[in-house]
């Protein structure tokens, strides 16, 4: 079995982005791994939810990492996500 644990760790730090990985350099390093289509796909999806849980009602820049992750991948179904967290916020006055 391998350890992806590398492979994560640079999805993760570049928020799904190949592109930035290019920039930095590190694409070449997570090419190496062969990572299935699905199983980016879950870590999408685990990386969303990380973010999804650090959105703050009261601060709109937290938005930002959550919408670069969405556009980065052309993924408008996890809107509803946020959506929803918007919705269940407790409204601070």
């Amino acid at each position: 079995m391998i350890d992806y644990s590398r492979a994560k760790e640079i999805f993760f730090t570049y928020s799904s982005s190949k592109f930035q990985m290019m920039r930095d350099g590190f694409s070449g390093e997570y090419y190496t791994f062969n990572v299935t289509t699905e199983l980016e796909g879950q870590w999408l999806h685990e990386l969303i939810q990380q973010e999804l849980n650090k959105l703050d009602i009261n601060n709109a820049d937290s938005l930002f990492p959550l919408w670069y992750i969405l556009e980065t991948n052309c993924s408008i179904k996890y809107l509803k996500d946020i959506v929803e967290f918007i919705e269940t916020m407790p409204i601070k006055h």
